[in-house]
């Protein structure tokens, strides 16, 4: 430890070691003195460098030790500048703002690596910061929207199906067969985020790219679910800036179908079909009235896309994934309207498998039954719905678990006699009418009749009410 010491103290100790000793002992521990550059102990790293600093700033030839010195100083600089991958959160927000300037003011030179750095982000969008989290949305952000004006598209677009976890069935990458690959949606965390200031910057980030990205037809029915979220979101500034967002895309989708809208217009075909109920009002945040023609044939043009994804996590294991299903679904049916009956099978024998798994979400399950009734006619739901009811084999024991981990006859029988109820309320009485003799002969069946439980009787009674005021106002 003798070469830590001063050079005066050097000078005035007698016992001061030549050159050449020292140099021979330097040849001796160079190696493992180099490897202990990036020792995880700071004071070991002091040390050593230290150490050599002094040794060969004595060393008349250097040549034997370079192959050794040069990639430790190199792998010791290179770990001073963590940047995004760095373990302290200031380094990071900083590393982030500084990508998004670059990205904003040198495209010529950015473009060609936007989707490397989004993909080396993506890791951070799981920061355990909120304020981490921002940054790096605002970053990616402003790097997937880089012009790339030579092919007329933002050039980081290439990295939306990694951010979403995406891939299509028939196409299987060749490291797949040889490495592990996990694929995570990060869109699907951040749209669930519990800190409210993220998910303002995600739907912003989202709303940008859904009006403004040069190529978004490529990734609209890609994005509009998470923009339809944003909608039914708690926070009611992200879902009015969400409504506004839809507004926007909806008259841009005016402008470049004008002659279908036109159309539609001047034919009065618009919310003019009497079998369906189009004036009862709607569930918040839709108080305001129906959505413009043109957000509604936006959104059908893509909801058929992703509402059996949708269907499918109203089934989850989890509590905040399926209340999130539940919200987006009532978005898309306020959307689709009529163009729902062709999945209404769907729907019905999902709300038959969900309706008694979690009560926190029963009054949103019965509005979303309350619009599904709105726009789908009795003769195609009912043979569901009776045949549940009536108990008939072929038809509950394919449904007999439901997301409450299993089912009797007298649950099933309630939960079909709940959802028809729901549906009644949205259908116009003139659709409801002609069926009555039908559903009477159902539900007056002894087997239905002699059932002791009150849940069941409950609901048979509001079933039989609703059919009482139906028939006494077309008396």
């Amino acid at each position: 430890m003798q070469f830590l010491e001063d050079k005066t103290k050097q000078q005035e100790s007698p016992e001061a070691p030549d050159m050449i000793s020292a140099s021979e002992a330097f040849a001796e521990m160079a190696k493992p003195l180099f490897k202990r550059f990036n020792d995880p102990v700071e004071k070991v790293r002091e040390i050593c460098i230290r150490i050599t600093t002094k040794c060969i700033a004595k060393e008349e030839d250097l040549l034997r030790y370079l192959p050794y010195l040069l990639p430790a100083i190199t792998n010791r600089i290179n770990s001073q500048y963590g940047g995004v991958h760095d373990d302290f959160h200031e380094i990071n927000i900083a590393s982030c703002r500084i990508l998004a300037t670059i990205s904003n003011h040198l495209v010529s030179v950015m473009k060609h690596f936007t989707v490397a750095v989004v993909r080396t982000l993506m890791p951070l969008l799981l920061h355990r910061l909120a304020r981490v989290r921002v940054a790096v949305v605002e970053t990616i952000r402003a790097l997937v929207t880089c012009p790339n004006v030579e092919k007329c598209k933002g050039s980081g677009t290439e990295a939306i199906v990694d951010l979403i976890g995406h891939r299509d069935e028939n196409v299987i990458p060749v490291a797949s067969f040889y490495t592990a690959e996990v694929r995570l949606n990060y869109f699907a965390k951040l749209d669930q985020d519990r800190n409210p200031m993220v998910r303002r910057a995600f739907f912003a980030m989202i709303s940008d790219w859904m009006v403004n990205l040069p190529d978004r037809y490529d990734h609209e029915s890609r994005l509009l679910p998470y923009l339809l979220s944003a909608v039914s979101d708690e926070d009611t500034a992200i879902s009015h800036d969400a409504l506004q967002t839809l507004e926007v895309l909806g008259e841009r989708y005016e402008r470049e179908h004008g002659e279908d809208v036109i159309e539609i217009k001047q034919y009065g075909v618009d919310g003019k079909n009497p079998t369906y109920n189009y004036h009862a009002p709607l569930p918040e945040p839709f108080i305001a009235g129906r959505p413009s023609l043109g957000t509604r044939l936006f959104v059908r043009g893509r909801a058929r896309r992703f509402l059996g994804p949708i269907l499918r996590e109203l089934a989850n294991w989890q509590d905040a994934t399926r209340a999130h299903a539940v919200r987006l679904l009532k978005c898309v049916l306020v959307y689709c309207e009529e163009t729902i009956t062709v999945d209404v099978h769907l729907l019905v024998n999902t709300l038959l498998r969900t309706w008694g798994g979690d009560h926190d979400l029963l009054l949103e399950l019965r509005q979303c039954a309350d619009l599904t009734g709105r726009f789908a006619a009795p003769r195609i739901y009912l043979p569901i719905l009776l045949s549940r009811i009536r108990g008939d084999s072929d038809v509950v024991v394919p449904l007999a678990a439901t997301a409450s981990g299993g089912a009797t006859t007298v649950s099933q029988t309630t939960v079909a006699l709940e959802i028809l109820h729901g549906l009644f309320q949205g259908s116009l009485d003139k659709m409801v009418l002609p069926h009555v003799p039908e559903i009477l002969e159902t539900i007056a069946m002894p087997s239905i009749l002699d059932l002791e439980s009150k849940m069941v009787k409950l609901a048979l009674s509001r079933v039989l009410l609703q059919i009482t005021e139906l028939l006494e106002s077309t008396w």
